[in-house]
């Protein structure tokens, strides 16, 4: 609740996350507070595990590699 407070005080337009540990919290207040949430990753995921991180929630995800993005696709990620 925080959060979603000092974003409404500042008057975010939009979230990014570059840890997959915030995710969770990304998506709550982006959800709350209606603003596009995006996710950069930086490691290789394993694709049986990209549900946990909510990646199909986020408006946008930023691979840094090919290699990352094909686990993220094959994680089912669009």
């Amino acid at each position: 609740m925080r959060l979603n407070r000092l974003a409404d005080n500042y008057q975010i337009d939009i979230i990014h996350t570059a840890n997959l540990w915030s995710n969770y919290y990304a998506w709550q207040m982006g959800r709350s507070l209606n603003v596009p949430i995006i996710s950069h990753v930086r490691s290789v995921l394993n694709p049986q595990r990209v549900h946990k991180y909510l990646f199909n929630k986020f408006d946008r995800i930023i691979a840094i590699s090919w290699r990352m993005k094909e686990s993220l696709v094959s994680g089912g990620v669009p």
